[in-house]
């Protein structure tokens, strides 16, 4: 009882000292991305009268983020909050989400190494720099990659509450659709059948909104889809550029992606849920050519359950390796932490470039 009391104290204060570090490492990025002045000023506009519109007169849907808008209005409204305060706020409170369920996810997927499992991943998202970023940019990438996770530990835990958090995270950003396509998918591995009351608990709740759409825009699709997505090769080839990319970078060359590949068959059992939801979203990114912006926006979603398939591939893999016996296995935690920092500060020191450049950018923008 004593150690598990210690145990669990230990973990407390590692969340508590990530939750401080990742504070303060968004408070070190000072950047606004410039797509966050498009809902900014949506909801100016519909505050100062003109209606939810960029150009007064004009009903053009050119957000792709309606319910982040609304908070948005909200907070200035009722409590007089500026839009980039309130954005920040809600960005950097998203990226404590994270890590707060991510804490939780650890303790539910191996009660004996929780502790290690949650430090490693801690120390995997603290030195990717990509979350602190977005958290301040002003966009709503960091608050749907927090539901994105919470709807996926709640499916694992709370399946009930699963649809309600679809629902918001759809009214958040369309992608939210290709998550209730992985909770489809994984239920239908499970249980063998289409889950039909739980589809019909997400897209209820939507009809009001698609309604609302359709009257208010005259389609029930954003401006955007027609103005920017399609099909094609090109598209394809570009997806698959930026995923590339973001391998070999973020990915280590790829190690934090082919690792938890190769341990899928002792892992896919504990672990079905969060392999559907990599690979399907990675096959999205994909298709729709990845991301023009940089700090590869497009994957924050899918970091905190790859860095945990990756931990999880790691003890996996030294618990099972045999020829060293067990000075492997006795070492396993102090193996699996240094491992972690080794790669953490390898993917830090493979994206530096790529992220110093667009903050070079940007504080020469600002500057102008």
């Amino acid at each position: 009882m004593k150690i598990f009391r210690h145990k669990f104290q230990v973990e407390h204060i590692i969340l508590i000292i990530s939750l401080i570090v990742f504070l303060a490492l968004s408070l070190n990025q000072p950047i606004v991305q410039d797509d966050a002045y498009i809902s900014f000023r949506y909801a100016d506009n519909f505050l100062s009268g003109k209606g939810l519109v960029y150009n007064g007169g004009e009903r053009t849907e050119g957000y792709t983020n309606f319910l982040w808008v609304i908070i948005l209005i909200s907070f200035k409204s009722i409590l007089n909050i500026n839009y980039l305060l309130a954005a920040r706020l809600f960005g950097v409170a998203s990226g404590l989400l994270i890590l707060i369920i991510t804490y939780l996810y650890s303790s539910r997927c191996s009660k004996a190494n929780s502790l290690l499992i949650f430090s490693c991943t801690a120390i995997l998202l603290l030195f990717n720099q990509s979350i602190p970023y977005w958290s301040m940019s002003g966009l709503e990438t960091v608050a749907f990659a927090a539901i994105s996770l919470l709807a996926l530990f709640c499916e694992d835990s709370r399946p009930r509450l699963t649809a309600p958090f679809l629902t918001i995270l759809s009214l958040l950003r369309p992608e939210g659709f290709i998550i209730f396509l992985v909770v489809v998918a994984y239920r239908v591995i499970i249980n063998r059948q289409l889950p039909v009351r739980f589809s019909i608990l997400y897209f209820l709740p939507l009809i009001p909104f698609l309604l609302f759409r359709l009257y208010y825009y005259g389609s029930i699709l954003p401006n955007t889809y027609y103005a920017k997505s399609g099909i094609g090769i090109e598209y394809i080839v570009s997806g698959i550029e930026y995923f590339l990319s973001f391998s070999k970078s973020i990915g280590v060359y790829g190690l934090i992606i082919v690792l938890p590949i190769l341990m899928a068959k002792w892992l896919w059992g504990k672990y079905t849920l969060l392999y559907i939801y990599v690979f399907i979203y990675i096959c999205f990114v994909i298709g729709i050519g990845g991301d023009t912006l940089k700090v590869y926006r497009f994957f924050v979603p899918i970091l905190p359950a790859l860095y945990l398939l990756f931990i999880a591939s790691v003890i996996e893999l030294l618990s099972r390796m045999q020829y060293f016996g067990n000075m492997i296995r006795n070492r396993l935690f102090s193996v699996t932490l240094l491992l972690s920092i080794l790669i953490g500060l390898s993917s830090y020191w493979l994206a530096r470039n790529h992220i110093a450049t667009v903050l070079r950018h940007k504080s020469l923008d600002i500057r102008i």
